[in-house]
């Protein structure tokens, strides 16, 4: 037995796909609650018109109306796609920023050791992770959420004065879809091949081996986490078929790579296609 195999072996049964895509299903999750707190906060402020800007100043072309007190469905889409956009910026990079260093050079010890960081930080609540005085404080996990929260502050909810700090069921919320973000970053790297993102662009032409269309009318329908398509392993079988597809509006969430052949998609909104 190989001294890392055996190392993997005394922290259990070591990262597996079901563990990995249960963590994209629950970060997924917890970036829309947020957005849905946001909204929330921004609806009991009178400010959902105020969404326009943060809309426009991200280059989309969309008319925020607001009828019986919410946003159409696109609208909250691509808030939702920005709100991600800034969760997921540099997620593929081994330390979660940007130029971000090796911690352990050692390949075969390196996935061994962010699964212990992932198996000690999921067993505590996110209030003790960014905790100074708390013995579970994870100055890794702090310095990542300080981050995502300016940049979220600064660059989407620059109209909001924030000058009193976030209202407290924003913070929370934020936190928990924090936490569940980073939890993925630490278990993509837990494994031997580390999983990767990846995101697809506006303007994009759909391709349903990587992409799932976002439900038009039930949001919470329910998703096949991995998708597996070996006589389409390498997408579109010719220019001709990519033509034809619809084209894309946004991605509202990243997919990832998974055991080379296996793809979790990315969800995306088509243009034309949420009223």
């Amino acid at each position: 037995m190989s001294s890392s195999r055996g190392s993997a072996m005394a922290l259990g049964a070591g990262p597996t796909k079901r563990e990995f895509c249960h963590a994209v299903v629950e970060a997924r999750v917890g970036v829309k609650q947020f957005c849905r707190t946001l909204l929330q906060q921004l609806r009991d402020k009178c400010a959902l018109d105020k969404i326009d800007l943060m809309l426009k100043a991200q280059n989309f072309k969309v008319n925020v109306s607001v009828k019986g007190g919410t946003v159409s469905k696109r609208v909250k889409y691509l808030v939702e796609s920005l709100v991600n956009q800034a969760f997921y910026e540099d997620f593929e990079n081994i330390k979660f920023t940007k130029n971000g260093s090796y911690c352990v050079l050692d390949p075969r010890q390196r996935p061994i050791a962010f699964f212990k960081t992932y198996m000690g930080i999921s067993q505590v609540g996110w209030s003790e992770l960014v905790n100074k005085e708390s013995s579970a404080y994870s100055a890794g996990f702090d310095g990542f959420c300080d981050r995502k929260m300016n940049k979220i502050a600064e660059e989407l909810l620059f109209f909001w004065d924030l000058e009193g700090g976030w209202p407290d069921e924003l913070v929370e919320a934020f936190f928990v879809a924090g936490k569940w973000v980073w939890l993925l970053h630490l278990l993509a790297f837990s494994f031997e091949h580390p999983a990767t993102i990846f995101r697809v662009s506006s303007e994009s032409h759909f391709d349903n081996l990587y992409m799932e269309e976002l439900p038009s009318k039930d949001p919470s329908a329910k998703e096949g986490i991995i998708s597996r398509h070996p006589e389409r392993r390498f997408g579109f079988s010719n220019m001709s078929e990519m033509e034809d597809s619809p084209t894309i509006l946004a991605m509202v969430m990243p997919g990832f790579f998974f055991n080379s052949y296996e793809v979790i998609r990315c969800k995306v909104l088509l243009a034309g296609k949420v009223r």
